[in-house]
């Protein structure tokens, strides 16, 4: 083998090793960037759920606090309309009485009736804040569910980005470990070129260090 092609051998070998390692090193920066992305989406997605579940959670403690709100302006308004009610029927029996007018019927079944009438305008009035306080308290129930969901959701959204990045980086090593394996085959190849060659002309069993 002539100075010139153990030179040119030399070349192509360096050349390989150098082609496996270039491809290695271009395969884990590509993991690591592959990585890296999976790891600020799942962040990013991860605290847009958390974001839901904040909002979520303050509009259910919102919504408890309205709930108690019309609880209690409910109650005050039945209480307010009984003050009422009570203070316009003795006004009418004031005015009654000072004209010389009398009810019809007992005295104590008009004022039986009449009591029934204002406590069941005071119930009609107590039940509708019932009602909705139930509404607002059943939104804010909802209001928590989702936010737990959402909580859930971020903490699932993060292992599952750190998985990717993990698989991400390890096959980048498993890519970085093909391309040595590959440069590693083209030097081979290049090593063991003049040989094959001279198989195929028939000096395979002359070959040696003296043709060089």
């Amino acid at each position: 083998m002539s100075f010139a092609t153990a030179a040119a051998q030399g070349v192509s070998v360096a050349t390989g090793l150098m082609a496996g390692q270039t491809g290695a090193h271009a395969a884990r920066y590509q993991g690591a960037v592959d990585a890296n992305t999976a790891l600020i989406n799942s962040e990013n997605a991860a605290r847009s759920s958390e974001a839901r579940a904040a909002a979520d959670r303050f509009n259910a403690a919102v919504s408890e606090q309205l709930a108690e709100s019309e609880t209690e302006r409910a109650g005050a308004e039945a209480t307010d309309f009984r003050r009422a009610q009570s203070a316009r029927q003795a006004s009418s029996r004031a005015r009654l009485a000072a004209s010389g007018l009398a009810l019809e019927g007992s005295p104590l079944m008009v004022d039986e009736n009449i009591f029934s009438e204002i406590e069941f305008g005071a119930a009609r009035l107590v039940h509708a804040g019932q009602v909705t306080a139930t509404r607002l308290r059943n939104q804010a129930t909802l209001l928590r569910r989702s936010a737990d969901f959402d909580t859930e959701t971020a903490i699932n959204t993060r292992e599952a980005g750190r998985k990717t990045a993990q698989w991400a980086v390890e096959g980048g090593e498993i890519r970085a470990d093909a391309a040595r394996l590959a440069g590693f085959g083209n030097a081979a190849n290049s090593l063991t070129a003049p040989y094959r060659a001279s198989t195929l002309t028939g000096r395979g069993a002359g070959w040696g260090l003296g043709d060089m």
